[in-house]
C-alpha cells in the first residue's frame, strides 16, 4: 500500500492512504524524513507473540486486581 504526503502540520504529518486517499495523521516521530508530496511505502503486519504477551499480562493484572486484600 501507498501513503502520499498530502501536508505537515506542527508535529504530525497528513497522509493520504491508499488508492481511496483515506487520510491519516501520524506523528512526525513514527516516519522517515519526508516532506509534502513524499510518497511512502505502508507494511502492517501482525506481530502475535506480542499480541500473546500483552494478553498474558493484562489476564495477569486482572488476577491480581480480582484476588481479596488482606488486612495487615
Amino acid at each position: 500500500m501507498i501513503a502520499v504526503v498530502d501536508r505537515i502540520e506542527s508535529l504530525q504529518a497528513v497522509l493520504l492512504l491508499g488508492e481511496e486517499e483515506v487520510r491519516v495523521c501520524l506523528p512526525l516521530t513514527c516516519l522517515p524524513p519526508i516532506s509534502e508530496g513524499s510518497v511512502l511505502d505502508i507494511a502492517i503486519t501482525l506481530n502475535k507473540s506480542q499480541e500473546e504477551q500483552r494478553r498474558c499480562e493484562a489476564t495477569m493484572l486482572m488476577q491480581k486486581l480480582k484476588r481479596p486484600r488482606t488486612e495487615t
